[in-house]
């Protein structure tokens, strides 16, 4: 459940087979109002940072590729 002002962070890890994909429900507001495609090389670490406007509204940014599973 959301709560208004909450904020944090979360990490994806991808697969080590790679290749998989992420899907943002309608709440989840990102630049450009466009999701995106996290990075789908193997063992690739993506980080979303958000924060909640309304129950309907989170405000989130990505950081792309920031590490590699395996060397964290």
């Amino acid at each position: 459940n959301t709560v208004i002002n909450q904020s944090g962070a979360f990490y994806v890890i991808q697969s080590s087979a790679g290749s998989k994909t992420l899907s943002f429900g309608l709440a989840y507001k990102f630049a450009g109002n466009t999701p995106p495609t996290i990075t789908t090389t193997a063992n690739a670490v993506d980080l979303i940072v958000y924060t909640v406007r309304k129950a309907n509204s989170v405000i989130c940014d990505i950081v792309q590729n920031v590490g590699n599973f395996n060397d964290t």
